[in-house]
């Protein structure tokens, strides 16, 4: 990778590193003027380090991973970035949410966004957004479920399982891949409903209780899919065509 490809990368982290300090030192003022001796002024001011730091880690991992992938993929190399429209608005978006979380699992889910974003898809920019947002509003017990009844024996597979009884039911099948959820029905029924709302299930909560036969086969709808394949790394997709 030449120094020129670098330096351009870069250029575009420079760009997203906004003035921390400038943004949380108005709202210091304007909070201040609510409440000029409160302790809300205090806190943010020792908090504010490891807000920069949180921001400055994600740029740094963001950076290694487009270098690890650009080895193979050639649309992934900074000099092809750079000109891609779509991947500079996803990457301020994702940088934006990134810096409201800390959980690996949806960073992970991020920087797969933000480098599946630069690649020719089937997913439309529009829904590309629109993924983000859910990734910054789902828990993490919403993508693991959905990436688990997307395809069940490989997430079972990928966590050193063995597969189910073919009688198993969609909430054993739950309980059995997350044992800390045994007996928390109620939260994942709900977590369930969330994503059955939002069109990435086809089938709704009121057959978790079903036997199922098939309880192999993946569950998620045509946008479940897509979702999945967005927060996936472009290395896992490379042989998938969207």
């Amino acid at each position: 990778m030449s120094g020129e490809n670098l330096n351009d990368l870069k250029e575009v982290e420079e760009d997203l590193k906004f003035n921390m300090d400038d943004s949380i030192l108005l709202l210091f003022k304007a909070l201040s003027s609510f409440i000029p001796n409160g302790p809300l002024p205090i806190l943010l001011e020792l908090i504010l380090p490891s807000i920069v730091d949180r921001q400055n880690k994600w740029i740094i991992s963001l950076n290694e991973t487009v270098k690890e992938h650009g080895k193979k993929i050639d649309k992934l190399q900074p000099k092809n970035l750079v000109k891609n429209p779509n991947f500079i608005t996803i990457l301020i978006q994702a940088t934006q949410i990134a810096t409201r979380n800390h959980q690996e699992e949806k960073l992970e889910a991020l920087r797969n966004a933000v480098l599946n974003s630069a690649l020719e898809t089937s997913i439309e920019e529009d829904m590309q957004l629109m993924f983000l947002n859910l990734i910054d509003s789902f828990t993490v017990y919403h993508m693991k479920i959905l990436l688990l009844i997307h395809n069940p024996n490989k997430y079972l597979k990928n966590i050193n399982k063995k597969p189910l009884d073919n009688h198993s039911t969609l909430i054993e099948l739950i309980e059995y891949a997350f044992p800390e959820l045994d007996g928390q029905e109620v939260f994942f029924k709900a977590i369930w409903n969330d994503l059955y709302n939002r069109n990435l299930f086809e089938t709704s909560s009121t057959n978790m209780f079903s036997i199922y036969t098939n309880w192999r086969d993946p569950k998620t709808s045509e946008l479940g899919n897509k979702f999945v394949l967005f927060m996936k790394s472009p290395l896992e997709n490379i042989e998938i065509k969207y």
